[in-house]
């Protein structure tokens, strides 16, 4: 046996043929340059298609759909379920009336209640001066049956617990029945006397209902229109409404006066319902083509003031930032403008 071959088995691994080398060799070479070739492929691939990519549809800025979820809190003031807070013991009629006006602009002229006083009894609203605001009268141990500046038209609340009256200065009585015992308390809006309220043309309670409903609204990007369109309604008369817009629908705001029971629809389905005597407030949405957005008991007669909105956000306005102009009654609809 060959010694040599002996002593080197399994140390040194089998000669390769020079051949066989370059062969190799040369196919790692084609293969790199191939995965080279494909990498840049796909990178010329992927610009092509992004160059040739259409543009996305651009994003349309809709009024919001959930017109419930956005009128929701446009209510009659003193109509908040009292159930809401009462049912976990955690807040008094007193404490959710407070905690309504706060979100509706009014501020308190009273550090606190008045001292209880028998029924019937007749209260200014001491501290208001010129101003405007309400003198709000709530129940204790009884039931408030009606409350206003007129003794011969005394307004039942929409609840027994609580009242609310319209007032501007603090020279005129307001006369409040009822059983039991009464507090009272006085409310203002900033930056509202009687003489700019009086140049509006509309009534304190409308005036002051739809000031609350732009203040509720404009926390959800709604700018209200500076006319409000007065309706007068003779009794079993058709309920008179504004003209329909001519593309997308329009949320309102409408306040009835000496009318009751109002209820409102969208696309069939119930919007909103106010049981409040005597008065309403409630959100009506109009869209092209839609005529019965409103019903409401048409026994008695009564004044309808309508005010439209608009997405947007209102300019601010002397004492008040948060409202825009004051809004001023019209009696011909050509004479609406937009928000």
């Amino acid at each position: 046996m060959d010694r040599e071959a002996v002593t080197t088995r399994g140390a040194y691994p089998p000669a390769v043929a020079r051949g066989e080398s370059e062969q190799s060799s040369e196919r790692g070479v084609g293969i790199a340059i191939f995965a080279v070739f494909l990498v840049v492929c796909a990178l010329v691939a992927w610009v092509v298609a992004d160059a040739v990519r259409p543009e996305p549809p651009p994003v349309v800025a809709t009024t919001h759909p959930n017109w419930h979820a956005i009128l929701g809190p446009v209510h009659g003031r003193g109509c908040t379920p009292v159930s809401a807070g009462l049912a976990v013991g955690t807040s008094s009629p007193a404490a959710l009336l407070e905690r309504e006006l706060a979100t509706r602009g009014y501020v308190a002229v009273d550090p606190a209640w008045s001292e209880p006083l028998g029924f019937p009894t007749t209260v200014r609203a001491s501290g208001l001066d010129g101003a405007c605001g309400l003198l709000a009268f709530l129940a204790q141990d009884g039931v408030v049956n009606g409350a206003g500046t007129d003794p011969a038209n005394l307004v039942p609340p929409c609840r027994g617990e609580l009242a609310t009256v319209a007032i501007c200065g603090d020279d005129v009585p307001v006369l409040v029945q009822g059983w039991g015992q009464v507090r009272s308390r006085v409310f203002a809006i900033p930056g509202l006397d009687r003489a700019a309220a009086e140049a509006t043309g509309l009534p304190i309670e409308a005036l002051l209902s739809h000031l609350e409903a732009e203040m509720l609204l404009a926390r959800s990007g709604w700018r209200a229109s500076a006319t409000v369109w007065k309706s007068e309604q003779p009794a079993g008369s058709a309920i008179a409404t504004p003209p329909p817009p001519t593309t997308e629908c329009e949320p309102w705001i409408v306040v009835g006066l000496g009318v009751e029971n109002a209820t409102s629809f969208f696309e069939g389905v119930q919007l909103a319902h106010e049981l409040a005597p005597r008065r309403f407030v409630v959100p009506v949405v109009r869209c092209p083509g839609t005529t019965r957005e409103l019903q409401y008991d048409t026994s008695r007669s009564g004044t309808l003031y309508w005010r439209r909105y608009e997405p947007g956000v209102a300019p601010p306005s002397v004492g008040n930032p948060t409202l825009g102009a004051l809004p001023r009654a019209v009696d011909d609809a050509a004479s609406l403008v937009a928000p």
